[in-house]
C-alpha cells in the first residue's frame, strides 16, 4: 500500500466516551439501543462524507481486556463493506516505540492514517483528544472537522 501525500488527508473527527467504542458480550437492552444508534451515526456519517475508512483510538488489546465482542466501529465498517483501521498502540508497541504520553499516541495515529493509503477518513477518539488531535493533523498539513463530541458520555450500560 502507498503511503498518499499528507496534505490530501480529509479527516472527520467523533468524540466518544470509549465505552461505547465497544460491544459488551451480554449489553442490556438499553445499552445494546445505544450502541445501534451509534453504529447507525457511523453508518449515515459515512455515506454522506464519503468516507474510505473507519479508523479509531482503540485496538484489539483494548477489546481483549474489556472482554467485547468486537468494536462499533469495525462492526459499522463491515456492515459497510470499508476498510477499518486500529490506530492505537498496544502497550508492547507503546514500549517498542518509545511512546510515553499522549502526544506520542497522536503522532503515531497519524502515521497509521498517513500509512493507510486512504483521503477521506472518519477518526473515532476520546473526547480528551478531540482538540489536540485537530491540532496536530492542521499542523501536518491536513484538513480535520470535528463532527460530535460525547458519544457514550452518561449513558447508563445496565438496564
Amino acid at each position: 500500500m502507498t503511503p498518499i501525500s499528507p496534505s490530501l488527508l480529509d479527516v472527520y473527527l467523533v468524540g466518544v466516551d470509549h465505552r461505547i467504542q465497544w460491544i459488551p458480550a451480554t449489553p442490556g437492552a438499553a445499552w445494546l439501543q445505544k450502541i445501534h444508534e451509534f453504529m447507525q451515526y457511523i453508518e449515515d456519517t459515512c455515506l454522506r462524507l464519503h468516507i474510505q475508512l473507519i479508523a479509531e483510538e482503540f485496538s484489539e488489546q483494548c477489546l481483549r481486556q474489556s472482554q467485547a465482542q468486537d468494536s462499533t466501529a469495525r462492526r459499522a465498517a463491515d456492515e459497510m463493506d470499508l476498510p477499518h483501521l486500529f490506530c492505537d498502540p498496544d502497550s508492547d508497541e507503546r514500549q517498542r516505540l518509545a511512546i510515553q504520553t499522549d502526544a506520542g499516541r497522536e503522532k503515531e495515529w497519524l502515521r497509521r492514517l498517513t500509512a493507510s493509503g486512504k483521503a477521506t477518513i472518519l477518526f473515532i477518539c476520546g473526547d480528551d483528544h478531540m482538540d489536540s488531535f485537530a491540532t496536530l493533523l492542521h499542523d501536518s498539513g491536513h484538513h480535520a472537522q470535528t463532527l460530535s463530541r460525547s458519544w457514550g458520555k452518561g449513558w447508563q450500560m445496565i438496564d
